[in-house]
């Protein structure tokens, strides 16, 4: 991620339950709004949604979701995959804080930055 990137408004908490259906259609509910790289945006993508069970972990899944995100989004793989990992480190250090379980997020971390590695 050694590229800088100008950076845009951001919500800053997207992830599947920030995100409801309404009768004005799709919205995206309790934004940060925060500024910065617009590949941080999809970062909770990674960790979410909650009850995925084992498939969270699944090198297959975190593949074909960067893929779809690099290609829908247009932004490179590595740079997704490189957010990905500093917010779920980020996560960690908040859940730790908070006296949350953090083993989800130590055992996904290890594999984003393997895919961020190979990317």
């Amino acid at each position: 991620m050694s590229d800088p990137v100008l950076p845009v408004a951001l919500h800053g908490d997207l992830h599947h339950d920030n995100v409801l259906s309404s009768p004005r259609g799709w919205l995206a509910i309790d934004p940060k709004g925060v500024c910065g790289d617009p590949a941080y945006e999809p970062a909770n993508a990674f960790r979410n949604p909650d009850g995925l069970g084992d498939r969270l972990f699944d090198p297959d899944r975190i593949q074909n979701l960067t893929y779809r995100l690099s290609h829908r989004l247009g932004l490179a793989p590595s740079r997704l995959l490189g957010w990905a990992a500093a917010h779920c480190a980020l996560s960690t250090r908040w859940s730790e804080e908070a006296g949350q379980d953090t083993t989800g997020d130590l055992r996904l971390l290890p594999l984003l930055l393997a895919a961020y590695a190979a990317s």
